[in-house]
């Protein structure tokens, strides 16, 4: 399991091996402290700007949308979503999309998510954090003594599950539904594994729905997974990395 490992003071660093529907972890524990670099506060936060710009104004005439992060891992994907959510858009809008749904298939992550267990924040996660939130890194994230707890104002609108999306697919509400299964595709057993999924997502979904891969999902299937995507009845749409259910 464990390939590479380090001590650093306090710090154990590890990595696990890739497995079947679960990204590439890299851990930080201090103690009950969390941090992994599959995910970061923000890491694709231009992304996620467009994303949420996009499907606000998509859904403008809709009173209710579903949002879901798959492979979600300790919820800093979801939260950055949530945050840049809250800090852009007014009341009504926010509560149409929430609770963001946040699940991921490995027990450990969603038990410290669901915890609230801290969070080691770098300089520039802190930095990405002000940029996309208006310099509101307080209001949602508490500080004590370096480690960040998250706040209630984005507990209450995010929950979190465990979940395998093999199977949980038939758990998506088929309208209205934005679905990000971001960059774990590559750890599918193969590439017919991979359209299965696809073709299972699409099959699930109605035509005012979206998914949403990741950058490490192209480059890990050596760009393959477009044509899967678009196969399994999905077209582009202006958003890199977002397709919609075909009408």
């Amino acid at each position: 399991m464990i390939i590479n490992s380090a001590n650093r003071g306090n710090y154990i660093e590890y990595k696990k091996n890739p497995l079947p529907f679960r990204s590439w972890k890299r851990e930080v524990r201090t103690y009950n402290s969390i941090n992994r670099n599959d995910t970061s506060f923000f890491r694709d936060g231009d992304l996620f700007a467009k994303l949420i710009d996009y499907i606000v104004k998509f859904f403008k005439n809709d009173s209710k949308v579903n949002l879901y992060n798959y492979g979600c891992s300790n919820g800093e994907e979801a939260y950055s979503i949530l945050m840049y959510l809250i800090s852009k858009f007014p009341k009504d809008i926010v509560d149409k999309f929430t609770p963001i749904i946040a699940k991921d298939i490995d027990n450990f992550a969603i038990e410290k998510a669901i915890n609230n267990a801290p969070h080691i924040i770098c300089t520039e996660e802190k930095e990405n954090v002000n940029k996309f939130t208006n310099n509101k890194l307080d209001h949602f994230l508490e500080n004590k003594n370096g480690r960040y707890f998250i706040k209630d104002i984005l507990k209450n609108k995010l929950e979190f599950k465990v979940a395998d999306i093999k199977y949980d697919y038939k758990n998506i509400n088929p309208n209205k539904s934005v679905v990000l299964i971001r960059n774990f595709m590559p750890y599918l057993e193969n590439s017919i594994e991979r359209q299965k999924l696809l073709n299972n997502i699409g099959h699930q979904l109605q035509n005012d729905s979206f998914i949403m891969i990741g950058e490490f999902d192209l480059r890990g299937t050596d760009w393959k997974i477009n044509n899967q995507i678009i196969e399994a009845g999905f077209e582009r749409t202006p958003v890199e990395y977002l397709f919609k259910k075909k009408g």
